[in-house]
């Protein structure tokens, strides 16, 4: 290929690696989901749990959490990026069954949920991260706040 036509390539495959995909935006748009789903988990907390560090995790969680969800929320406003609109069946039925639990159990399955969560978070955020060409997509995500359940 001679030099002519080789800059025109090279030329349109940096302008193809500039443009975000809808593909850089789904790991943006998990870490989203699991986001809303922790400060749910925390809220729940706030109103079954006795354990004052639950209690102290549940309510840094849940300001974290909303306030990680409102970033990336304006970012896919601008991006026209899908995010979740609630939780799914599956998750619902977790979450109601938690809901049921009392005292200690409640308290287990609230580390362990919220450390599964934290795990998810910061996979989501690793792959948007090494993925996205987009500047303000990893500004965003690097500054989600990631706290990994205690216990």
């Amino acid at each position: 290929m001679g030099m002519k036509m080789l800059i025109p390539v090279l030329c349109l495959a940096a302008i193809a690696q500039a443009i975000p995909t809808r593909g850089d935006y789904f790991w943006a748009a998990k870490a989203g989901e699991v986001t809303q789903e922790m400060g749910r988990y925390a809220r729940l907390a706030l109103e079954h749990s006795h354990d004052p560090a639950v209690l102290s995790h549940a309510r840094k969680i849940e300001a974290e959490s909303r306030a990680d969800f409102q970033r990336l929320a304006r970012l896919a406003e601008t991006r026209e990026m899908p995010m979740a609109t609630g939780p799914t069946g599956a998750q619902e039925q977790e979450y109601r069954a938690m809901a049921l639990l009392q005292g200690a159990r409640f308290d287990r399955a609230y580390w362990k949920k919220q450390q599964e969560s934290a795990t998810a978070l910061h996979l989501c955020r690793n792959q948007a991260l090494a993925r996205s060409h987009d500047a303000a997509l990893s500004q965003a995500l690097n500054g989600l706040e990631i706290e990994a359940a205690g216990r």
